[in-house]
């Protein structure tokens, strides 16, 4: 048991409604959590008090100790390692479901800072350098792409009232082509794309 959110640390679980809801604490007073049924997750103000708060903390386990925060991150992006405390940093920062910065960037680069795109799209993050000069960002250093990205993606998902799959659409193709479609465009690109990220999300790649 934890005594108090002020001695909370990331990771803790945050139990609310009387144990009918789970978060999990990411530090600053704030949680990733589910809202609702069928609601993305979020990384939201702890809410509610009271509450209990409970540490996982398998310190005397012969198995290796798993950081209770990946709980929330699919195996599929175990290759996000070098830049997981950008990714969780942007994200908190940006209010953006967990895993989406990780996501996005192995789909687009498999998480080389290298990558160059045949359309010209650069870095970690496939960002085209027009799109880039308006964030104000180098697309080629690491920590300026995902937050970049963060705040283009934050940006989107007001756009279009937390739909995480449209603001991958307009991530992928254009805000313009969404409006044009009324949806995520018949782009056979962008649907897979969308598909691809998604599935990753939810753990099933």
């Amino acid at each position: 048991a934890v005594p108090s959110l002020d001695q909370a640390k990331p990771g803790d679980l945050i139990v609310l409604r009387g144990g009918a809801h789970i978060g999990i604490y990411v530090g600053d007073n704030k949680m990733i959590h589910a809202p609702k049924t069928g609601d993305v997750v979020k990384i939201s103000a702890v809410y509610e008090k009271p509450m209990t708060i409970r540490r996982l903390a398998p310190e005397a386990s012969a198995a290796a100790p798993v950081a209770a925060a990946s709980l929330a991150r699919p195996s599929a992006l175990s290759g996000a390692a070098p830049y997981q405390q950008m990714f969780d940093a942007a994200t908190a920062k940006n209010n953006l479901p967990a895993g989406l910065l990780a996501a996005v960037a192995k789909a687009e680069s498999s998480f080389n800072p290298k990558a160059v795109s045949h359309a010209g799209a650069r870095g970690l993050m496939q960002i085209m350098p027009g799109t880039a000069r308006g964030l104000g960002v180098d697309p080629m250093d690491p920590a300026q792409a995902i937050d970049g990205a963060a705040r283009l993606l934050g940006q989107h998902l007001k756009t279009y009232d937390g739909s995480v799959e449209l603001a991958l659409a307009a991530y992928n193709a254009g805000p313009g082509n969404v409006k044009k479609h009324g949806g995520i465009p018949p782009f056979p690109e962008t649907q897979d794309y969308v598909r691809k990220i998604t599935a990753t999300l939810a753990g099933r790649s």
